[in-house]
């Protein structure tokens, strides 16, 4: 397994700190390693450590309360600081009072959840998201395991760690439906009152397969209808906040550079994970438009920017990327190669001044910038740390 190098840069200033770090994101996304690395680099100077993994029933079965977690803790402990790493605890914010106590006992404190509703019952907490590989590591990964791993792959199939070990298509098809079950099942249907299954799957599945596209509550709920499935509005609000809890999708604003605010009630949804789309694809329909602009909002992430969709009145640029004081605007499509896609592509950054970067990313193997945008081949942009390393 590749170290996550990244993310432990994260998470290294905030070891020796008395907040409850919180290691957020998918299952199956890799959190449980993410967190033995962590204990690796714990150990390099202290063995004061005790992990309790609660998918164990030798562990679930024996601490049940905060007050059991208490006990096991101080008759495990050593002296000095405690690093305690807790791994899908079932309902850790009915523990926050006994976790406050043991962080002021000494301990550092890490929880690997898979839901951010956890994040809202703790207090003194700081958050870190692990989500699914990015490219660069999924390459690093196929290499090690001697496995082949194409961009083309990472479009289609997305960065679950575990795809890797699956030599075909069929087997990665069946992975990502039963993981996607899994999601549906343990972080929704049983945590929460869905009263209506059924529908429930049909809105997950409607919003997954609408990946990159500007949706509101309101447009949802009348496809839905149009198709014989009574949904209110307030249900679809309700389902989509379950799906972002879990995180299956997210999602990111507009602004309107014309009126000077940002746009209300219509965002632009994203899978946390392009293989979703991909699975649900009935024959097999290969949609690399839109998983491509999914992709590329995946990267951007993961190198740490802010995301916003940027509009012109009727024109949208796809990212307004800022970090460190400094925006691009960035447009992502899979192919420009037709004049009429070029221009239209194009046409957006023509409405803005020159004040911010302005690129155009798509798979394209030939250069079309121009003197005022930067075409980034994908094959390129996948392989930078920073977009400023373009320029």
């Amino acid at each position: 397994m590749i170290q996550r190098t990244h993310e432990l840069a994260l998470i290294e200033p905030l070891v020796n700190q008395d907040q409850i770090k919180l290691i957020l994101g998918i299952r199956r996304c890799g959190k449980t390693v993410f967190m033995k690395q962590i204990q690796d680099e714990v150990r390099k100077h202290s063995t004061n450590i005790i992990d309790l993994d609660f998918e164990l029933d030798s562990v679930s079965s024996t601490i049940k309360s905060g007050r059991d977690l208490i006990r096991y803790v101080n008759s495990h402990r050593g002296r000095g600081t405690c690093y305690l790493f807790l791994d899908e605890p079932k309902d850790p914010g009915s523990w926050n009072a006994s976790l406050q106590t043991l962080r002021n006992q000494n301990t550092s404190i890490f929880i690997a959840c898979s839901s951010s509703f956890t994040s809202e019952q703790l207090t003194h907490t700081v958050t870190i998201q692990i989500r699914p590989f990015v490219y660069q590591q999924m390459k690093q990964y196929a290499d090690q395991m001697h496995q082949s791993f194409t961009i083309q792959d990472y479009l289609l199939f997305g960065g679950f760690p575990s795809l890797i070990t699956l030599t075909d298509s069929r087997t990665k098809y069946q992975y990502l439906q039963d993981l996607f079950s899994t999601i549906i099942l343990n972080e929704i249907l049983m945590k929460h009152p869905v009263q209506k299954p059924a529908l429930f799957l049909k809105t997950a599945n409607k919003l997954l397969q609408s990946n990159c596209q500007l949706l509101s509550a309101s447009s949802i709920a009348e496809q839905l209808n149009s198709h014989e499935a009574s949904c209110s509005i307030t249900t679809v609000q309700t389902y989509i906040r379950y799906l972002k809890e879990a995180f299956i999708i997210s999602s990111i604003d507009q602004y309107d550079a014309k009126i000077k605010r940002n746009l209300l009630y219509y965002e632009k949804l994203y899978d946390t994970d392009v293989g979703f789309n991909t699975m649900l694809r009935q024959n097999r329909d290969m949609d690399l438009t839109h998983n491509f602009e999914n992709a590329i909002y995946n990267e951007l992430l993961f190198k740490g920017y802010s995301l916003i969709v940027f509009r012109y009145g009727d024109y949208e640029i796809d990212f307004l990327a800022s970090k460190n004081h400094v925006d691009y605007l960035i447009q992502a499509a899979y192919s420009i190669a037709e004049n009429s896609t070029r221009e239209r592509e194009f046409r957006p950054f023509d409405l803005t001044d020159n004040s911010m970067r302005k690129i155009m990313i798509s798979n394209d193997d030939f250069d079309l910038s121009t003197g005022t945008v930067k075409h980034i081949k994908s094959k390129d942009f996948l392989e930078l740390d920073d977009l400023n390393d373009a320029f």
